[in-house]
């Protein structure tokens, strides 16, 4: 699963830590009697870090896993197509950051402006956290999805045209992400501190996955 699934979840946790308040709550397959940590769990006070259980406590066990997804109808699915359970409406899910993390996001957000400013005499109208292409867009497994998802190119550089000279942007990229003039893309970004940057902003604009997802956590407009 990707981060976008494990955010999904964070919600339902918290819902069953508060029925079972004096348990610890973690997450994987109950078939395979696995526990599963994602960095999307860190600091979430919902959810123990299944690799530093107390053994003298009692264990609530969520069982949320590729093959058990609330999303999907699993009996009307064959294989290769999922048919959506349109009946599952999750929640928005949930996020704890470090204050080292929203410390860094604050940095990367004073060096935008601080770029927007050397180039623009005018004050911008809100800032947008900017996402064009997922990380998995090369990947064996993943690609054909994500390509599926792509708007394009071309599309991109005809939004950003438009939108950047009244807009901070921050874009998000990776080594495979295109690059577009006039626009302030930080290095060194991981999804953590990602979402820490989006925190600081007014608006996610981006393909679905895994930060648009965030988006919702973070109740940005998207």
């Amino acid at each position: 699963m990707g981060y976008g699934d494990d955010l999904m979840i964070t919600a339902f946790a918290a819902e069953e830590k508060k029925r079972h308040p004096n348990k610890q709550v973690i997450i994987g397959s109950l078939e395979l009697k696995q526990a599963f940590h994602s960095i999307v769990y860190d600091n979430n006070p919902n959810i123990t870090d299944c690799r530093k259980l107390d053994n003298s406590q009692n264990i609530h066990f969520i069982d949320y896993h590729t093959r058990n997804r609330p999303y999907i109808d699993y009996k009307k699915s064959i294989k290769g197509k999922y048919v959506w359970n349109t009946n599952s409406k999750p929640l928005p899910g949930e996020l704890y950051f470090t204050q080292n993390e929203l410390d860094q996001a604050e940095n990367i957000l004073n060096e935008a402006k601080e770029n927007w400013n050397q180039n623009n005499k005018k004050k911008y109208k809100g800032s947008i956290f900017l996402e064009t292409s997922s990380t998995k867009i090369n990947d064996s497994h993943w690609s054909v999805k994500h390509i599926n998802k792509s708007w394009g190119e071309k599309n991109w550089k005809n939004l950003i045209k438009a939108i950047n000279k009244s807009y901070l942007i921050i874009h998000s990229t990776h080594e495979n992400s295109n690059k577009f003039p006039g626009v302030y893309s930080p290095q060194n970004v991981d999804f953590r501190l990602g979402c820490a940057i989006m925190s600081k902003c007014d608006a996610y604009v981006g393909p679905e996955g895994g930060f648009g997802h965030v988006a919702g956590a973070l109740k940005k407009k998207e």
